[in-house]
C-alpha cells in the first residue's frame, strides 16, 4: 500500500515565520507529502503568504479555513478533517521540519504493523533561529505496545507537537482532540490513542520547535495549564485506564504524585513570591484525590515555601541528566579547586520516639502501647489513631496521659507518617499492633546509635550490614515485611518518608530507601514482632513496584551493584510469586499471570507465565532458562 502523508499547518498570526515553515516542508528528502494550511482568520499577512504558496505549488499546497475563528486545537481538528491521507503530521506555523522528517516517519511506520503514532527528537530554537538545546527522549524504547504506550505518557507528554505522525483513522476513533483541553490537547490526543496500537520513537532529530520569543506567555497561560492538568489527571487518565485490563494502579498513582510535586515546584519558582491563592484553588481537587501528603505539600505551597522534587526525580532523573552532561563535548577550562573539608559537628544526642499506629479493627494494640510506655529509659510515645471517636477515647485511656495521641486522616499505608512528623525524638521506632517491645529498647537505640555514628537505621541481627550488603539482603527478602527497626528521623525525611505506592511491604520499601543514605547497623534487640500476612494481590503489587522501579533506581543512585545481580534478585522474587500462585483457582492464576506479564516479559520469563496459567511448575525451576538468558546476553554483547 502506497505511503499517504499530509502536513497540517494550523496558522494564526505567525506570518513572520510561516514562509520558513513552508520552505522546510517543501525541502524534504522524500517529497511525497501534501501540505495543508488551516488558516484561522489571522489579522496579519498569514493568509496572503498561504495563498501565494498555493499559487506557486498547485496540487502540493492547499489552504482551508474553518467556518469561524476556532482557536488552537479546534483548528487542529478542522485541518485534520479536511485531509484524506492515512498519516498526519501537525506542524506549527512557527516551527520547521528538517529534511529527514518524512523519511524518518516512513521508517518508523515500518517498525511494527500495528503502529498508530510515530515520534522523534527535536531542536529547541528561539525567535532568531538560534539553537537552544536538543531534546532526545533517552528514556523511550523504540517500539512501545499497549499498555506500555499508556504508562510512558502518564507523567508528561512524550510525543512532541512538532516531531510526530499519527494515523488519521485513530484520530477519528477517539473523536479528535477533546474540547475540554485548551493547551494540553496534543497530550490528550496521544493518551486517547494509547489503547489503539503501538507507538514508535525514532532516535533522530527531525524538527525545530520555536520557544522563548513571546515574553510572559508562560505566566499568562499558567492557570489554563493547571486547569488542563486537572482535566487530564482526574478525568482523562482514569477513563483511559479502564480500557486496559489489570492496569497497574501503582503506576498511575506514582506518575500523579510525581507530576503534582513537579508542578508545585515549577510554579513556585515562576511565581517568585507572588500570591499563589488562585493556583491553590485550582490544585485543591488534585491534592484531595492524592491524599493527606499532597494536601500538606499544597499548604506549604500556599505559604510560598520551597517545594523540592520527589525522590524519583532527585534520585534517578537528576543523576541521569548529570551523567548525560558528562558525555557532552567539554568547553575546556581548568578544573575547580577541590572543596575544603569542613570540620564535622559533634554527634547529636540520641532521643527515641516510639510511634504506635492504630486503626479500627486492629488487635493487640493495647499490649504494644503498654510495652512502648514501659521503657526503662526515657522515650517519647506517640499513638496515631485512624478511626472513630470511640477508638481515640480508648487509646487515650490506655495511654493514661503518658503518650500523645494524633488523629490521622490518611490511608492505612501512610498511617505512621503523622506520628513521625509529630515525634520529638531524632530516632524513631514504628511499633505496629501486635509487637512486644523489649523494655530496654530505648537504651539499646541510644547505645547502638552512639557506637555507629552516621548510621541511618538500626536493625535486629548479628554483626554490621552496610551498603551494599544490607540493601541486597533487604531486596532478597522483599516478599516478607521487614521487622521492627529504628531509623533516623532526618534520614526518613531525606528519602521522602514511606513510599505511598506500596500497600503492604511499607517498612521493607522504607528500609531499602534508607540504605542508600548511610550505614544500617545490626545488633539491635527489639522484642517480639508479629508476622504480617499481606494479601496475595498486595504482594504482587508491591513486589512488582519494588523490583521493577524502586530497587533499580536506588541501586543506580548509589552504584556498585552489577545489573545482573539486581536482575537475579528480581527473577527470584518473580519466580517465588509464580510458584506460590500455583495453588490458586484457574481464574486467579490467569489474573496473576496477567498482572505479572509485563514484569515477566522484561525478565525473559514468558515460559513461567505460560506454566502458571496451565497450573504446572516445570518451567518455574527449569535450569535451561538460565542458559538461554546467558546466550541472549552474550548475543547482545557481541552485536
Amino acid at each position: 500500500m502506497a505511503f499517504s502523508h499530509c502536513f497540517v499547518i494550523p496558522s494564526h498570526n505567525q506570518g513572520q515565520f510561516l514562509e520558513a515553515t513552508l520552505e522546510s516542508l517543501l525541502k524534504q528528502d522524500d517529497p511525497c507529502s501534501e501540505i495543508l494550511i488551516s488558516e484561522d482568520f489571522s489579522t496579519d499577512n498569514s493568509m496572503a503568504i498561504a495563498e501565494a504558496y498555493v499559487a506557486k505549488y498547485p496540487g502540493k499546497v492547499r489552504v482551508t479555513r474553518p467556518p469561524t475563528h476556532e482557536g488552537m486545537f479546534p483548528n487542529w481538528n478542522w485541518g485534520i478533517s479536511q485531509t484524506q491521507c492515512e498519516w498526519i503530521s501537525i506542524m506549527g506555523s512557527d516551527d520547521q521540519a528538517l529534511p529527514n522528517f518524512v523519511t524518518t516517519i516512513r521508517e518508523g511506520i515500518a517498525k511494527t504493523p500495528n503502529v498508530v503514532v510515530v515520534g522523534a527528537n527535536w531542536h529547541f530554537v528561539d525567535g532568531n533561529d538560534n539553537l537552544l538545546f536538543t531534546e532526545k527522549m533517552l528514556s523511550l524504547p523504540e517500539v512501545m505496545k499497549p499498555p506500555q504506550t499508556f504508562y510512558k505518557q502518564l507523567f508528561a507528554n512524550r510525543v512532541h507537537p512538532a516531531a510526530h505522525a499519527f494515523r488519521r483513522d485513530a484520530w477519528e476513533k477517539v473523536g479528535g482532540i477533546p474540547a475540554e483541553t485548551k493547551l494540553y490537547g496534543d497530550w490528550a490526543l496521544w493518551l486517547l490513542m494509547t489503547p489503539l496500537g503501538d507507538f514508535v520513537h525514532m532516535r533522530r532529530v527531525i524538527a525545530r520547535y520555536r520557544i522563548n520569543y513571546r515574553p510572559g506567555l508562560e505566566i499568562a497561560r499558567m492557570n489554563q495549564n493547571l486547569q488542563d492538568e486537572i482535566t487530564v489527571r482526574l478525568d482523562l487518565i482514569p477513563r483511559i485506564a479502564r480500557q486496559f485490563p489489570h492496569v497497574a494502579q501503582w503506576r498511575l498513582k506514582l506518575a500523579s504524585r510525581r507530576r503534582f510535586r513537579h508542578m508545585l515546584n515549577r510554579i513556585n519558582l515562576d511565581l517568585v513570591g507572588a500570591d499563589p491563592s488562585e493556583q491553590v484553588k485550582i490544585f485543591e481537587p488534585w491534592a484531595r484525590e492524592l491524599g493527606p501528603g499532597a494536601m500538606r505539600l499544597l499548604d506549604r505551597f500556599a505559604r510560598s515555601e520551597p517545594i523540592g522534587l520527589d525522590w524519583f526525580d532527585s534520585v534517578v532523573i537528576m543523576p541521569l541528566r548529570e551523567i548525560y552532561k558528562v558525555f557532552q563535548p567539554s568547553s575546556g577550562g581548568a578544573k575547580p579547586p577541590p572543596e575544603e573539608k569542613k570540620p564535622q559537628a559533634p554527634p547529636e544526642k540520641v532521643s527515641l520516639s516510639i510511634v504506635v499506629p492504630v486503626r479500627n479493627g486492629d488487635a493487640e494494640w493495647t499490649e504494644t502501647l503498654a510495652s512502648a510506655l514501659a521503657q526503662t529509659a526515657t522515650a517519647d510515645v506517640v499513638a496515631v489513631v485512624s478511626g472513630d471517636d470511640t477508638l481515640k477515647t480508648d487509646v487515650e485511656r490506655a495511654a493514661g496521659g503518658r503518650a500523645r495521641v494524633v488523629v490521622a486522616l490518611g490511608p492505612a499505608e501512610e498511617l505512621a507518617s503523622p506520628g513521625i512528623e509529630a515525634a520529638s525524638g531524632n530516632w524513631i521506632v514504628v511499633a505496629r499492633p501486635g509487637a512486644r517491645l523489649d523494655a530496654n529498647l530505648a537504651a539499646a537505640v541510644a547505645d547502638l546509635a552512639g557506637r555507629t555514628p552516621g548510621a541511618v537505621a538500626l536493625i535486629a541481627g548479628v554483626g554490621a550490614a552496610t551498603w551494599p550488603d544490607n540493601f541486597m539482603r533487604t531486596a532478597r527478602t522483599s516478599l516478607n515485611e521487614a521487622p521492627v527497626f529504628a531509623f533516623s528521623k532526618a534520614a526518613w525525611r531525606a528519602v521522602g518518608g514511606y513510599q505511598p505506592e506500596v500497600r503492604a511491604l511499607t517498612d521493607r520499601a522504607l528500609l531499602l530507601k534508607l540504605s542508600i543514605q548511610g550505614p544500617c547497623a545490626s545488633g539491635l534487640v527489639i522484642g517480639t514482632v508479629p508476622a504480617v500476612a499481606a494479601s496475595h494481590w498486595d504482594r504482587l503489587h508491591d513486589a512488582e513496584f519494588i523490583h521493577r522501579l524502586l530497587v533499580p533506581a536506588l541501586a543506580f543512585r548509589r552504584g556498585g551493584i552489577p545489573r545482573g545481580q539486581l536482575d537475579d534478585t528480581s527473577r527470584r522474587a518473580f519466580r517465588t510469586l509464580a510458584k506460590g500462585s500455583l495453588g490458586l483457582s484457574e481464574a486467579d492464576r490467569a489474573r496473576t499471570a496477567e498482572l505479572l506479564a509485563d514484569w515477566g516479559w522484561n525478565l525473559g520469563e514468558s515460559d513461567v507465565l505460560h506454566e502458571l496459567r496451565a497450573g504446572r511448575s516445570t518451567a518455574i525451576r527449569r535450569p535451561v532458562n538460565r542458559i538461554k538468558r546467558r546466550l541472549r546476553s552474550l548475543y547482545k554483547a557481541l552485536r
